[in-house]
């Protein structure tokens, strides 16, 4: 007697954040062994050959969720373009449709395999179907609203440039009113390609860069960093679209909240993360005759409310800021005026 094969494995039971990043990097084209990387970083000793097994299961459960996903968009495609269609007659275009492109592919030998009589009468039952829904459809419809029809089919026409006109402009503002800013992790150290190839798809992505004060043998030397090491902000109006086009994007570990309801960053919270971008210049400031700081410029004036430390020996200070709805720690350089 066959053993019969295990459903769930030790993936399936890790916690939902765990499972959630792992999916998320499988569906981005991660490797097994950056996978199993990851787990054994959070304490999860699996093999390659694991990996490869959940990642099997996986895929094909997402791939067969991506064909119903499509055809649901086919039927109302085909129900937007036609808005008198009734939903039935849309499922058997294209349940035909779908009949019609298997029987192209269908080989010589599947068909002498087949009797004429049962062909034949597949045939003839699809064909009344068809015959039948026409009939009803007709049947319902009385002799005053096809005259209807027949003459507003010369207006609608008519209008059909200005609506779709008018539904284009305000779609346009809708989308820019409603793009929201949601931060991403991704590999830490490769936050500039993941910029590069998101701006490229036309997403409108920031990562904050610092300049660091370095003091080596005796001199102090300036070097440009990440703020945020292993995140990316990026600004969109969220749908499944966007979120396996973001996926797909190399070095892409997850959006944070997960890919059913992420939350964006507030209105607040962006702004901050915009005016970090002043780190970039090196903040001035002075110091009274009791050893408190005294902010002059750049990043340290615009935050002197949020200072929690200073080091004035090694010209550094720490603001604290909200982001994402956490404490964020940021140190901040800066240049004494005496």
């Amino acid at each position: 007697m066959s053993r019969k094969r295990r459903a769930n494995g030790t993936i399936d039971k890790l916690k939902p954040a765990l499972k959630d990043t792992v999916d998320q990097m499988l569906l981005s084209g991660q490797t097994y062994r950056e996978i199993c990387q990851y787990l054994a970083e959070n304490d999860v000793k699996l093999t390659q050959a694991s990996v490869s097994r959940y990642a099997r299961r996986f895929l094909a459960s997402a791939n067969e969720l991506r064909i119903a996903q499509e055809n649901f968009r086919m039927i109302l495609t085909e129900t937007e373009r036609y808005p008198d269609l009734d939903p039935a007659e849309a499922i058997l275009r294209l349940a035909s449709q779908k009949a019609f492109d298997a029987l192209s592919l269908i080989n010589e030998d599947s068909w002498t395999e087949s009797t004429p009589e049962a062909i034949l009468s597949n045939a003839t039952a699809l064909a009344r179907a068809v015959a039948y829904k026409k009939k009803i459809d007709m049947d319902v419809k009385s002799d005053e609203l096809i005259a209807l029809e027949n003459n507003q089919s010369l207006l609608y026409e008519n209008l059909s440039c200005l609506k779709i006109l008018t539904v284009s402009v305000k779609r346009q503002g809708e989308n820019q009113m409603s793009k929201k800013w949601y931060v991403l992790q991704v590999i830490t150290g490769r936050e500039a390609e993941v910029k590069n190839l998101l701006e490229c798809q036309g997403y409108k992505v920031l990562v904050p860069l610092t300049t660091k004060l370095i003091r080596r043998k005796g001199c102090w030397h300036k070097s440009l960093d990440i703020v945020f090491t292993g995140y990316v902000f990026i600004k969109l109006n969220y749908n499944w679209t966007d979120y396996y086009n973001i996926c797909k994007c190399r070095s892409v570990i997850k959006i944070l909240g997960g890919g059913y309801a992420p939350v964006p960053l507030s209105d607040n919270e962006i702004m901050n993360v915009r005016k970090l971008d002043m780190l970039r210049f090196i903040s001035k400031a002075k110091f009274d005759s009791n050893g408190n700081m005294i902010p002059l410029s750049g990043i340290l004036s615009e935050f002197k409310d949020c200072l929690t430390s200073v080091k004035r020996r090694q010209k550094r200070a720490v603001i604290e800021l909200e982001i994402a709805g956490k404490k964020a720690r940021i140190t901040v350089p800066f240049e004494e005026i005496i």
